[in-house]
């Protein structure tokens, strides 16, 4: 039985990580000379892995850089040194020689028809103000998602560029104003030096993030897709809201996608849907449909939610698009199941047409009735993970017959380790926020009075330089486990979530005070590093420029867990890594290990996904790297938050992914082959799948016909699609010649395989060779050889025979 996820935190809470990426700091300073990458000390009989020297880091680099753009990546786990008690965020700055590129604090709650004027020191004549500066709706500021705005210069000169809104962005009222509009963000986009005496084009352009006020706070909207593939909308209340309204966009087609913020919401038009008093809205069985041979009937729309209190409305948010979500939603049966023969004859699987027109197999849930099939020949059925259900007519049933049916189509749900805590508040701008954090000078040294934008800026530097003081943690841990990061941003975090830190402050960093920014780095940071554990919630407090950490253990609990981690990943290295091993055999050694001394939590997982609040603090550990580490029992966040820890101690390249099995949420490991990246699964493996290797060194296309679907929570949205891997050789299927494509291939390599002692037997079948083919073949070889064995489909296209030795 397949076993999915462990815990995914809130909205913002989920796991991440990547390479410590460290320059050596400049000469004389002491913290930062003990922050230099430093080289633990070897494990016994396990190959020491030589620090690298890294490239340097363009921080900010999610504000331009190009989508699609595969660059490589680099992960190494590097080791902390001595702690000096005098490391600040100045110190990881130096390190990582981080570029000198101004970045701005956001502005909040700006005025509708906010005026922003940017001055420059040189002229700026002959260049169009449209060049200089642009105004987009995406933090990356590429060009596609710019809208339109009126941008000129200012009557005293071509020195002063003003931006002020053309046309209202998400209307509420079909009427559309002169004003900035409902957007979430906005970003002005400026491409030249400000404090140049010439007009000097600026590497990275400089952005200056801005939210416009409502007087209603704005819904974070989530989506929520059931057991049974039913799709809601959901939100948390906001105070003080009479209701809520729910628009739509349509789209031509379940694949075009609908411009959001990156496309700078063109042709977006939303339209009024429904006013509501609750806080989910349901669109499976808003047609009424009772689900037993259709469900999910709907339209390729995008859905956005609205609060208001009166007549005052909040600004739109983020939106739910149908299209995105169209190969997770069943739809209808996949073909034509009236009748057959025998029990025997009834299938295990059956093919269901999701709302993209893909198919996929799902399981067969028969429900025992026997009386009903032995009066009337009919066996009912539904569809694991859907409301789709029927029957089947059999022409007759013996009692023999009937009980042998039981048992080989009984069916148990599976196991998900699914953990969804509640999240502590919105990330949304509430409209109490000021718009400059700080307040900020109104006027320069000569007392003149400034502009909005120059008040930001010399607010920035003031902030910037009192966060850049403040102390950063050096948690013991590290000089045994090291971080993988690649950033002062990432290192900051890590650390401070390393150490069990419920207050960070992020004044040192402007870009994290955009909340997009910010889940893209913190989920990241927790997913890649293992020593972070029990991560529950968090918000960001805007006033105070402070994220808020809530972990399901006490410091003190956290830092017991961390040295019995530590202690215990470095025995298990001890044990299974040699000298002169490939990486190659340091990978198959940890997945062997985890697959003979470890097991899947079914206690854990079953409690969560039966709880609705918070769930018992004794199965916390299935999901954090404790767990498998040091109880030898969790779920798949917690195996893969193992592996990563041990493939690190080893050198290896590899990455925790995230994403969904069959639809439900999962972690998994890939690892870097060459160029390229490969998946593996810890934890469905023999012991817990029944399947040997069912996941290992496989191709991503490969990991998509098992319906493991990647997300991006995992890693940086700018970075997130460079792990391909493309060829199959490395397989572990390919590689042992147990990938089967003909019946006659099929018959000579399970002859061959019978001659070894293995109780398992598993190869991978081309679909299109019958079952009953299979079946048939496989008999006559076990009469032929004297074995004796069961034998059928294990997940998907896995054909297994276990065998009585």
């Amino acid at each position: 039985m397949l076993k999915a996820l462990a815990s995914i935190l809130t909205i913002l809470v989920l796991l991440t990580g990547c390479y410590n990426n460290g320059n050596s700091p400049a000469p004389g300073n002491e913290a930062a000379t003990a922050l230099k990458d430093t080289q633990a000390e070897p494990l016994e009989s396990v190959e020491p892995t030589e620090p690298t020297e890294p490239t340097e880091q363009e921080e900010p680099a999610e504000l331009t850089e190009a989508p699609g753009v595969r660059q490589e990546i680099i992960i190494k786990s590097v080791l902390s040194g001595p702690p000096t008690g005098k490391l600040t965020v100045h110190d990881l700055k130096q390190k990582y020689e981080q570029e000198s590129t101004e970045v701005l604090m956001p502005l909040y709650n700006v005025k509708q028809d906010e005026k922003f004027t940017f001055s420059f020191k040189a002229d700026m004549t002959g260049i169009p103000a449209e060049d200089i500066i642009s105004v987009h709706t995406d933090p990356k500021a590429l060009p596609q998602s710019r809208i339109e705005a009126k941008v000129y210069f200012h009557y005293s000169g071509n020195n002063v560029v003003v931006v002020k809104p053309f046309l209202e962005l998400l209307e509420h009222d079909e009427v559309f104003d002169h004003i900035w509009g409902n957007a979430p963000a906005y970003y002005i986009r400026v491409n030249y030096d400000m404090e140049s005496p010439t007009p000097l084009k600026l590497a990275k352009p400089l952005i200056t993030p801005f939210t416009v006020k409502s007087e209603v706070s704005t819904p974070e909207l989530k989506y929520v897709i059931d057991e049974s593939g039913n799709l809601k909308l959901t939100w948390k209340p906001v105070e003080g809201a009479d209701g809520y309204k729910i628009y739509s966009v349509y789209s031509d087609s379940m694949s075009a996608k609908i411009n959001g913020p990156e496309e700078g919401y063109e042709g977006i038009f939303p339209l009024l849907d429904a006013t509501i008093q609750g806080t989910e809205y349901d669109l499976t069985h808003v047609n009424g449909k009772d689900g037993s041979s259709l469900q999910n009937l709907l339209s390729p729309f995008g859905y956005f939610v609205t609060a208001y209190k009166g007549e005052q409305e909040s600004n739109f948010g983020n939106m739910i698009s149908i299209g995105e979500l169209a190969d997770k939603l069943p739809l209808a049966l996949g073909g034509s199941y009236e009748s057959y023969d025998t029990l025997s004859e009834l299938p295990k699987k059956m093919s269901i047409q999701f709302l993209d027109d893909s198919l996929a197999d799902r399981d067969i849930i028969y429900i025992m009735d026997k009386n009903k099939l032995m009066k009337d020949s009919i066996v009912e059925y539904r569809i694991q993970g859907t409301e789709l259900k029927g029957d089947f007519l059999i022409f007759g049933a013996t009692d023999a017959e009937y009980q042998s049916f039981v048992k080989t189509h009984s069916y148990k749900e599976p196991n998900t380790g699914l953990a969804k805590p509640q999240n502590s508040s919105s990330l949304a701008v509430s409209p109490d926020v000021p718009t400059i954090i700080g307040g900020g000078q109104a006027k320069d040294s000569t007392g003149t009075g400034l502009d909005l934008v120059s008040r930001q800026r010399l607010n920035t530097k003031q902030q910037v330089a009192a966060g850049d003081e403040q102390p950063v943690p050096e948690p013991e841990i590290l000089r045994k486990i090291g971080l993988n990061v690649n950033s002062a941003v990432e290192e900051y975090l890590a650390r401070n979530m390393v150490e069990g830190k419920e207050e960070i402050s992020l004044l040192a960093f402007p870009e994290l005070q955009n909340k997009d920014v910010l889940v893209d780095y913190v989920t990241k940071v927790i997913y890649q590093n293992p020593q972070i554990l029990g991560v529950d919630t968090y918000y960001y407090d805007y006033n105070n420029v402070t994220l808020h950490i809530k972990y399901k253990d006490s410091l003190q609990e956290l830092k017991r867990k961390q040295k019995e981690i530590s202690a215990e990943a470095e025995r298990i290295a001890h044990a299974i890594f040699h000298k002169g091993m490939s990486a190659e055999q340091k990978n198959k050694a940890i997945y062997e290990y985890l697959n003979d001394n470890t097991i899947y939590d079914d206690a854990a997982s079953t409690t969560v996904e039966d709880s609705k609040g918070p769930f018992d603090a004794k199965i916390n550990d299935a999901f954090t790297t404790y767990g498998i580490m040091v109880k030898k029992k969790g779920v798949c966040m917690s195996y893969a938050s193992a592996y990563k820890m041990l493939a690190d101690l080893a050198g290896l390249e590899t990455i925790v992914v995230t994403g969904t099995l069959e639809g439900t949420p999962h972690a998994w490991i890939k690892a870097k082959i060459g160029s390229e990246w490969f998946n593996i699964d810890p934890t469905n493996g023999l012991t817990n799948a029944g399947i040997p290797y069912l996941l290992y060194n496989a191709n991503d296309d490969t990991a998509a016909g098992l319906e493991y679907v990647q997300d991006d929570l995992f890693w940086l949205d700018k970075e997130v699609d460079s792990f391909e891997g493309v060829t199959e050789a490395n397989d572990y299927y390919v590689k042992n010649g147990l990938e089967i494509h003909s019946a006659a291939e099929f018959k000579a390599v399970l002859q061959k395989l019978l001659k070894q002692d293995e109780p398992v037997i598993s190869v991978r079948v081309n679909p299109e060779i019958a079952e009953a083919e299979l079946g048939q073949l496989t008999a006559q070889i076990l009469k032929n050889s004297s074995d004796t064995a069961d034998y059928g489909y294990g997940y998907k296209n896995y054909f297994l025979i276990w065998r009585s030795l």
